[in-house]
C-alpha cells in the first residue's frame, strides 16, 4: 500500500484464532519504508458512489478511476468498511468490472451492504499492476 502525507489506510491484524477477552486492549504501531521498485497493489480512488436499494437490501454502486498511469489488472477489489466509535466492525467486499482497467480508465462496482444500521463507511479499491 502506498500512502502519501496525510493519507489514511485500512488494514487488519490477524490473531491466528486466539481467544481474546472482550476487555483486551491493543497498542499497535504501523511503520513503513519508502517505495523501492514497483508496487504490488495499485490503489484507485472512488470517483462516484451512491447508496441504493438492491435486490437483497441496500448496496453501494459506483465507479473507480485508474489514475495510476499504468494498467490495473484484476481482480479489482472494492471494499466498504463500517466504523462505529472509530472501530471497524464489518467489511463488505466486491469487485469492479470490466478489468483490466487501462490508465485513465474507469470501472463500475456494486457492494451489497449487510449492516444497514452502520453510522459511517469508508470505501476503497485496488488491483494489481506496475508503474
Amino acid at each position: 500500500m502506498i500512502l502519501g502525507p496525510g493519507e489514511y489506510a485500512v488494514g487488519y491484524v490477524y490473531f491466528g484464532g486466539a481467544k481474546l477477552s472482550k476487555d483486551s486492549q491493543y497498542d499497535l504501531t504501523a511503520t513503513g519504508d519508502p517505495l523501492d521498485g514497483n508496487p504490488y497493489f495499485i490503489d484507485m480512488p472512488i470517483a462516484e458512489v451512491n447508496r441504493v436499494e438492491g435486490d437483497y437490501g441496500d448496496q453501494f454502486v459506483g465507479i473507480v478511476t485508474n489514475d495510476s498511469g499504468a494498467e490495473v489488472t484484476g481482480p479489482v477489489s472494492v471494499s466498504a468498511s463500517c466504523f462505529e466509535d472509530g472501530i471497524i466492525v464489518s467489511t463488505d467486499t466486491s469487485y469492479a468490472e470490466p478489468e483490466p482497467i487501462p490508465a485513465g480508465g474507469t470501472a463500475a462496482f456494486s457492494i451489497d451492504i449487510f449492516d444497514d444500521a452502520c453510522p459511517q463507511w469508508i470505501i476503497g479499491s485496488n488491483g494489481y499492476g506496475e508503474f
